[in-house]
Parts: C-alpha cells; sequence; structure tokens
C-alpha cells in the first residue's frame, strides 16, 4: 500500500483547488465546478480501489498461491469470498467498492447509476483500515 496515503493527500489538495476555484465564481470553466468535483472523486475512488485490488491479489497469490494454468483469471470476487468470511463486513465493503468501480470503469458513473455521496475520506479510511488488517 505505498501509495495509498500520497493518493489521499493529493486527493485532498485538488478538492481544495476546486472549492476555493468555485469560490472565484468571476472566473469561466469549461465544467462547472461541481461537475469537476464529481469527475475526481471517480479519479481518485478509482486510484483508491486499485490500491485496494492490489492488496487483495497480493494476498491471495500469499494465501492461495499461484495458478497453475497462467492464462487463468480468479475473478475478483471470487478471490474475495476466498480469502475471507463471506458474511463479514470486510467482505461487504470490498464487494460494495467493487461495484461502484465497476460502475464507474463501465461508463454507468454518468447515467446516474452511481451511488450518490461518495466521500472519499470514507474510503480511504475503509480501504486503509482493511489493508493495515485492523478490519
Amino acid at each position: 500500500m505505498t501509495f495509498l496515503n500520497e493518493i489521499y493527500a493529493t486527493y485532498r489538495q485538488v478538492a481544495r483547488f476546486l472549492t476555493e476555484m468555485d469560490a472565484t465564481k468571476g472566473e469561466t470553466h469549461q465544467l462547472n465546478s461541481g461537475r469537476m468535483s464529481e469527475l475526481n472523486d471517480y479519479a481518485y475512488f478509482i486510484l483508491l480501489f486499485g490500491q485496494l485490488e492490489d492488496f487483495v491479489n497480493r494476498k491471495y497469490e500469499e494465501t492461495i498461491g499461484q495458478w497453475d494454468d497462467p492464462f487463468e483469471v480468479t475473478a475478483f470476487a471470487h478471490r474475495v469470498n476466498l480469502l475471507y468470511d463471506q458474511e463479514s463486513e470486510v467482505t461487504e465493503s470490498i464487494l460494495f467498492y467493487y461495484d461502484i468501480r465497476c460502475d464507474i470503469a463501465h461508463g454507468y458513473a454518468a447515467s446516474g447509476r452511481l451511488h450518490k455521496g461518495i466521500q472519499i475520506s470514507d474510503v480511504y479510511e475503509d480501504i486503509r483500515v482493511i489493508v493495515s488488517g485492523h478490519a
């Protein structure tokens, strides 16, 4: 999880900049600051989730092992279910974030299908707890 803290610190700087930009109503922007903030949240969500995905993949390889067939791919949700109790809050959180990741990555965020009100600070904290092993 080398980059988790750096990603979140950068997110906070960019979010602060967008908030300050919104305060300067006199400027004309191609996108309104609300939309830019939304896209910023999506981008940083994907970066944070990527750190979680890397953690799960490494833990899977350490715990379960390498695949016999290098072309065999075990679905992310299946890997999570093999690593954690399927009824646990950790599994629920990871799969919830995975669903959001898929919505963003496949373009459903713009259609309103994405969960409203992503709080990047909450996502960061949840992922930090999971990867630190305190979940």
